[in-house]
C-alpha cells in the first residue's frame, strides 16, 4: 500500500509577502508595515502584528533584539528561519534543471564554470548561495554528475550572515559567489551598490591572507530576455538580473580586491575571479 504524501503547508499570500521580505534581510514590525505599505499592500499594526505572531509560532521567522533602540527599549526585528527559507524554496523558487529547455538555455553554459573552477575547488572552498532564481548546489551536482568534491561547503546567504553575527565563521581559502539570476529589488531604501559592497567586504573578512573571490554571473547580454521576464513575473520588482565585468569590477575595487581578472565570458557566463 502506498503512502499518502504529506503536503507541505500553504500560507496565505500576505503571509507569503512578508516572509519574501524578509529573505533579504531582518526588519522590525513599522519597518515592515512601511515596505508593504509602499507596495500598496495598505496593511496596519492590527493586522501586520497578529499576522507575524503566527508566523512566528509557526516557526517561519523569529525575533530578537537589535541594537537600535524604541525608547528605552531595544527594537524587536524578525528573521526568516531555516524553516522559513526552505518554505520560500520548496514553493517558489524555480528549479531550472526540471526543465530540459530551460537546462539546455540556461544551465549547460555553466559547464564552463565547472571546467575553470573543478581544480580550485579540488582544493576545498566555500560556494555562497544568493537565494536567487538558480541553486548552485543544484547546477554542480546536475554539471558534474553528482560527484561533487566532498570539501565544498555550500552555505545560504542568510547561514553566512547568522554564523557572522554569532562569531562564528570559519577563514576560507576561496569563496564563490554564485549570482545566477542577480536581481536587484526596489523593496527597500538605500543603494544596492552599498548592500553589495557590504556582501564584499564580508567576504574578504573571512578570506585567508593569499584567499581568493570567484564570482559567476550571467554576463548582460540580450538573449538572456528570457530570464529577464521570467525573473520579472515571478518577483514583480526586478531592477537588474546581471552585472557586466566593469560594473563587478568597479565594487570589488571599491573594496580593495586585487587582480579582478575576467577568466571567461563564454556562452553569456561570466568568471571573475579576485585576490584578497
Amino acid at each position: 500500500m502506498f503512502r499518502k504524501r504529506k503536503k507541505s503547508e500553504q500560507l496565505g499570500v500576505f503571509q507569503n509577502q512578508i516572509l519574501f521580505l524578509l529573505k533579504y534581510r531582518s526588519m522590525y514590525g513599522y519597518e515592515l508595515l512601511e515596505v508593504l505599505n509602499k507596495k500598496g499592500w495598505r496593511t496596519s499594526t492590527g493586522s501586520l502584528y497578529p499576522t507575524l505572531k503566527k508566523l512566528e509560532e509557526k516557526g517561519y521567522i523569529k525575533t530578537f533584539e537589535s541594537s537600535q533602540l524604541r525608547g528605552p527599549k531595544k527594537r524587536k526585528n524578525y528573521i526568516l528561519t531555516i524553516k522559513g527559507l526552505d518554505y520560500l524554496q520548496r514553493n517558489f523558487f524555480y528549479d531550472l534543471t526540471k526543465d530540459i529547455f530551460m537546462t539546455k538555455l540556461y544551465i549547460n553554459p555553466f559547464q564552463e564554470v565547472v571546467n575553470n573552477l573543478t581544480p580550485y575547488f579540488n582544493r576545498g572552498g566555500l560556494v555562497l548561495d544568493l537565494l536567487n532564481h538558480v541553486d548552485p548546489k543544484a547546477i554542480l551536482n546536475h554539471l558534474l554528475k553528482g560527484n561533487i568534491p566532498k570539501n565544498i561547503k555550500f552555505m545560504k546567504i542568510y547561514e553566512f550572515y547568522n554564523l557572522i553575527k554569532e562569531n562564528k565563521m570559519n577563514m576560507w581559502s576561496q569563496i564563490l559567489l554564485y549570482f545566477p539570476f542577480s536581481m536587484t529589488y526596489r523593496d527597500f531604501g538605500g543603494s544596492p551598490v552599498e548592500r553589495y559592497q557590504e556582501l564584499f567586504n564580508h567576504i574578504k573578512n573571512f578570506l585567508i591572507d593569499d584567499g581568493k573571490l570567484w564570482i559567476t554571473d550571467t554576463e548582460w547580454i540580450k538573449s538572456h530576455f528570457l530570464v529577464d521576464a521570467l525573473t520579472f513575473l515571478a518577483t514583480g520588482d526586478t531592477k537588474q538580473i546581471a552585472y557586466t565585468f566593469d560594473e563587478i569590477k568597479s565594487l570589488l575595487l571599491s573594496i580593495d580586491f586585487k587582480n579582478i581578472t575576467k577568466v571567461s565570458s563564454k556562452n553569456g557566463i561570466l568568471i571573475i575571479s579576485a585576490d584578497k
